[in-house]
């Protein structure tokens, strides 16, 4: 192996695009426009570099959805916001600890909330349901992990995605497993 290449860091900007190719009426797609214009900023002397990124998507129209209530009633979910910023740390030359935290707010719908409806039958003076209500959805994800290189090019990563906030249905902790060879 030659000399390694050091790594000053940088700042970078990105354009991404989502075309609509699945079927909404086969539950394959959404039928939106995506685009999401980003930033990007790492920084790469010595054995901390930061890194953090941010960027807005912009929907060609509103996803939406019904609440289901007795009443009816639409949410109209539309645009959101990403955020990430975190560090790595060379602890070892083999070893290297990481965490980041991931956020998303997706705006105008999405969180589930319950619902009283109204009714008149048998006794029964209201029902309850399971519905999206028009506040946005903040996420808050904080991913620990560690990289190992076990031998020559091979990579075992090993991850958790820990929700410390998420108004909407979610997971706790997802745990994450990567095993990579590089050629």
């Amino acid at each position: 192996p030659g000399p390694e290449i050091p790594d000053p860091g940088g700042l970078g900007f990105m354009l991404t695009m989502r075309l609509p190719t699945g079927s909404r009426e086969n539950l394959r797609g959404l039928g939106v426009y995506r685009t999401m214009a980003s930033a990007i900023f790492s920084a790469g002397k010595g054995p901390f570099k930061p890194h953090a990124s941010g960027g807005f998507e912009f929907w060609s129209k509103s996803v939406d959805v019904p609440t289901a209530t007795a009443t009816g009633g639409l949410v109209k979910v539309r645009h959101q916001v990403l955020f990430a910023a975190g560090f790595e740390i060379e602890a070892h030359p083999k070893v290297t600890l990481l965490l980041d935290f991931l956020g998303q707010k997706i705006r105008k719908g999405g969180e589930v909330g319950v619902v009283s409806d109204p009714i008149n039958a048998g006794g029964i003076s209201s029902i309850q349901s399971l519905v999206d209500l028009p506040e946005g959805i903040l996420k808050g994800i904080l991913v620990p992990g560690i990289k190992v290189n076990l031998k020559g090019k091979l990579l075992l990563s090993l991850n958790a995605l820990v929700t410390v906030k998420n108004n909407g249905l979610h997971s706790k902790v997802t745990p994450v497993v990567g095993l990579n060879l590089g050629l």
